[in-house]
């Protein structure tokens, strides 16, 4: 995952141990591209920063406890003030942090929160909103193009608008394999239309995730594999450690 101040001026990524037992938020100045750690990321797993519209908000998923004694170890929805300078991660109300999972946070304009969940009976990820209302948050509900088959539908960022989504899905018509990008525009009625694939080379035939949409550029992470390396006389190890350190691996990248 990766998101974009609106200024341009700094950045956020997890940074993710290969067996995924440590993930810690990372700051990047983008301008001398030195990565930082936020000031709360030392001890949890912390992981799927994003900035709400106004920037005041950096949302992440954590499994850090939600009180004290809190022995679940489940992921919940976190947010810091980034306005008011306060560095100590608040936790989204129970009607949105549950027993399970909660992942993927994503908010628009008016504080509506978007996330990934797997509730009830259902066996995959589907794509949840909670409305802010004006005593708080509302139970909330797994949008339209989730409901029916059940099938992963994760990770969705949504704009300020609220007019635009864009989410990974898979096993979707149209979809390239692995679990691929789709995104949904607002009808004249108010409801998501029926989600579409994103267009051009962006998906492949492996697992693209984590959106973010900056402007026309659209950030994103994917699993693919650069196979141009695949016949190369290897003569060197010092070769064969470049590329374990590039993108051609099919390890999680971030591409634009």
């Amino acid at each position: 995952d990766y998101v974009v101040s609106k200024d341009g001026k700094r950045a956020y990524t997890t940074f993710q141990l290969p067996d995924g037992s440590r993930s810690f938020i990372i700051e990047i100045n983008t301008e001398t591209q030195i990565p930082v750690f936020v000031p709360f990321t030392k001890k949890y797993r912390d992981l799927e920063p994003m900035l709400s519209p106004g920037n005041d908000k950096l949302l992440f998923a954590s499994n850090r406890p939600m009180f004290e004694g809190d022995t679940s170890n489940d992921y919940n929805l976190w947010y810091v003030d980034l306005v008011a300078g306060k560095t100590g991660p608040v936790s989204f109300d129970t009607v949105i942090n549950t027993p399970g999972d909660e992942f993927y946070p994503s908010m628009n304009d008016k504080g509506d929160l978007y996330f990934t969940a797997v509730y009830g009976e259902r066996q995959y990820d589907d794509i949840y909103v909670s409305r802010l209302t004006d005593t708080g948050y509302a139970r909330p509900e797994m949008l339209d193009f989730c409901k029916g088959e059940d099938r992963y539908e994760f990770n969705a960022w949504v704009n300020g608008a609220d007019n635009l989504i864009i989410f990974t899905s898979y096993g979707r018509e149209g979809e390239k394999g692995g679990g691929d990008l789709f995104y949904a525009e607002r009808t004249q009625q108010g409801e998501w239309a029926e989600p579409v694939a994103v267009e051009g080379a962006v998906n492949s035939s492996r697992l693209e995730f984590c959106p973010f949409l900056k402007g026309d550029t659209l950030f994103f992470t994917s699993k693919r594999i650069d196979t141009s390396w695949a016949d190369l006389e290897i003569d060197y190890l010092s070769s064969v450690q470049i590329l374990a350190d590039s993108v051609a691996t099919g390890v999680q990248n971030v591409y634009m």
